[in-house]
């Protein structure tokens, strides 16, 4: 990611996204399709807004810590972990005013995370399945801790699995907040 410098205090916003925010042209998800497949009874979708534009989207969900056994609706009391199921940045360079957009979005799912999740067996409180093309970011970028096998996705793509514990997901906060400044909620 390139980061510029800029000449005055900009500022973007993080927040939950509604359906109108899916028709961004500067994303090339199908984040429409994304929207309707969403139960946001345990899943939501975020966006970083940037002088009126989307600048990014992410999905996530928040997971037991196993399955239910059957199909019925089973109410989960304390939710293992949360996942970011997708993630995507404006791709130019030009119109990506705000640096770094995925990092941002990266610290909304893990204050979340933070907040309802007490975290799985193996101690994860938030995870991700990677494309191969963007394992490099999560690895060395992120500094999230990867899993040593990969798995097909249902739509028969490679795919790696990287996580955060509750140590590490904090201290990727603490490095982001250092780097770029403390958010505001308002």
């Amino acid at each position: 990611m390139v980061h510029q410098k800029l000449e005055r205090a900009d500022n973007a916003l993080l927040m939950p996204a509604e359906r109108a925010d899916m028709l961004s042209q500067s994303l090339k998800f199908n984040w429409n399709d994304i929207w309707m497949t969403t139960f946001f009874g345990w899943e939501g979708i975020v966006k970083c807004v940037y002088d009126g534009s989307v600048k990014g989207l992410m999905q996530y969900a928040i997971q037991p810590e196993a399955e239910p056994e059957d199909d019925n609706f089973v109410s989960i009391k304390q939710p293992g972990f949360l996942e970011v199921v997708y993630l995507e940045a404006v791709q130019d360079i030009e119109q990506r005013l705000v640096d770094p957009v995925g990092y941002w979005l990266m610290w909304y799912a893990v204050q979340t995370a933070l907040q309802y999740c007490e975290g799985s067996k193996n101690n994860s409180v938030l995870g991700l399945l990677s494309k191969p093309e963007s394992c490099g970011y999560y690895k060395n970028k992120v500094e999230m801790d990867y899993g040593s096998f990969t798995t097909n996705t249902p739509s028969g793509t490679t795919a790696t699995p990287f996580r955060f514990t509750y140590k590490t997901a904090q201290s990727f906060c603490n490095r982001l907040q250092t780097t770029y400044g403390r958010p505001t909620k308002y």
